[in-house]
């Protein structure tokens, strides 16, 4: 079963954009196709876990925000901190 993805209304839209283009196969809904714009946190995330989709965001406070019951299906996950710090590019 492939992974399906569902963009919150607050992710870029380019982002999302780009990545349907560069690889065709991902099936990633966007917000505005999902009807997501001005739900709380608590029912996107429900209604994303109904669809059986992944919610991509980058909201670093999204995840605090919402606990996910037990049962619903939405796993609660937590991005690692990098533990290196981010090189900066240098021109040529």
């Amino acid at each position: 079963m492939p992974i399906r993805f569902q963009a919150d209304a607050d992710l870029n839209q380019i982002i999302v954009t780009a990545i349907v283009r560069r690889f065709a196969e991902i099936d990633f809904r966007t917000a505005t196709a999902a009807g997501l714009a001005g739900i709380n946190d608590a029912d996107v995330l429900a209604l994303t876990a109904h669809d059986g989709r992944v919610l991509v965001d980058t909201e670093k406070s999204f995840a605090a925000r919402v606990s996910p019951q037990p049962g619903s299906g939405a796993p609660r996950t937590r991005r690692r901190p990098s533990r290196q710090p981010r090189r900066r590019r240098t021109a040529p």
